[in-house]
């Protein structure tokens, strides 16, 4: 009875003692930790305060005061069976809650040298949240490992040597993640994806921004506010279409065609082109230039005008950009028509601005074959064959 009231004692004594230390770590240091990082202007302490790095001590510290108590009260002289058990599972439940504020201080620690670094520019060529978040399962796989060895009194190579012996069982289950960690870095090295770039992946239903990059999987934002999340070695098995050359070119390309119709090309004269381009287009540089092109034409074919001041038109468009490929060419004689197809790039790479500009220049197209008598193929519908029939009949 005398030992047990012995080991209470020591207990409760220990117990209040780790609770003084938690008291004082918690309402004191903490709190001058804080107000000494708020005061500098340095941004480093205020991330590591914000992720709550130093807050590991309330555990630390008070498991290290009950380790020193019971390491100093054990001895395998004078204490009977019960005591030494007693005193073993303290000792060794403070080892362990020594190295769980351990673990979770280095974790706290990565947070914040990971948010540090995610604040630069270097993070969307170099995302390392995923390696961030290796390195923190070896942390808490080297505490578990630990672990295991001080409650059973064994030695952490020899655990290491019993995993070894499963290494082919722990090959297969963790096959997806071994292969995506060595994709991840291979996809980050040779600089294939960055955070913010804009790739297709079809197989997977992927179209959209890249979100997130980590060793396991890739997240992708598709422009239709969906996710979709893709294992990170499908990167190098697959084919996917990363867009960032456009941005980093700043232009993007328009490809268009449009249908004419055989029976609508004929000859048509000067003077009427003249006075079309003037109603059509406010442009003067593109009026005087393509006054110029109708004096030098021998020929008043009105396809081969049309693809002529298409031509000159995307030449002297504001809009389009004069580093890059631009044309107006024939592609193919189809049952359809004549394909004429306008390929050029836009100077800007905003969705909503390239449409408008896009849509500007096909309006005009539309209106210039309209002047040059050309028809645009479209499928007729029933309007098209009563005004035929008009036509034909001679009627108004």
């Amino acid at each position: 009875m005398k030992e047990v009231m012995t080991v209470a004692g020591i207990l409760v004594l220990s117990i209040v003692g780790a609770y003084l230390v938690f008291l004082f770590t918690r309402y004191v240091v903490l709190v001058w930790v804080r107000r000494f990082a708020r005061k500098t202007k340095i941004k480093f302490d205020d991330v590591i305060v914000k992720n709550k790095v130093f807050d590991s001590l309330n555990y630390f510290l008070p498991a290290l005061v009950m380790y020193f108590v019971f390491s100093s009260k054990y001895s395998d002289v004078g204490l009977n069976k019960f005591e030494k058990i007693f005193y073993v599972l303290m000792i060794k439940a403070s080892k362990i809650a020594i190295g769980f504020s351990i673990a979770l201080a280095l974790g706290r620690l990565l947070d914040a040298l990971l948010e540090i670094y995610n604040s630069r520019p270097i993070a969307k060529r170099w995302p390392m949240r995923g390696y961030v978040q290796l390195a923190k399962v070896i942390i808490w796989g080297s505490f578990l490992l630990v672990s295991f060895g001080v409650v059973f009194n064994v030695s952490v190579l020899t655990v290491l040597s019993g995993i070894g012996a499963l290494s082919a069982v722990l090959m297969l289950v963790f096959r997806t993640t071994l292969l995506s960690f060595f994709a991840s870095f291979q996809v980050i090295a040779q600089d294939l994806i960055r955070i913010g770039d804009w790739i297709e992946m079809p197989k997977y239903g992927a179209d959209g921004e890249v979100t997130d990059l980590t060793v396991h999987s890739l997240v992708v934002r598709n422009w239709d506010k969906t996710y979709i999340v893709i294992p990170t070695y499908k990167l190098l098995e697959d084919s996917f279409k990363n867009w960032r050359g456009m941005k980093s070119a700043r232009a993007r390309r328009m490809k268009k065609s449009l249908y004419v119709t055989t029976t609508s090309i004929k000859s048509i004269d000067r003077y009427e082109v003249e006075k079309a381009l003037e109603k059509i287009f406010y442009n003067e540089n593109f009026i005087k230039e393509a006054k110029k092109l109708l004096e030098v034409e021998k020929e008043t074919n009105n396809l081969t005008l049309y693809r002529k001041f298409l031509n000159l038109y995307i030449s002297t468009h504001p809009k389009v950009s004069p580093r890059y490929t631009h044309m107006v060419r024939y592609i193919n004689c189809t049952p359809t028509g004549v394909e004429v197809e306008i390929y050029c790039f836009l100077k800007t790479t905003e969705w909503i601005e390239y449409e408008q500009i896009q849509a500007s220049i096909l309006e005009d197209a539309f209106e210039l074959a309209q002047a040059l008598k050309l028809e645009v193929f479209s499928f007729p519908a029933d309007y098209s064959f009563r005004k035929r029939e008009v036509e034909r009949s001679g009627s108004v």
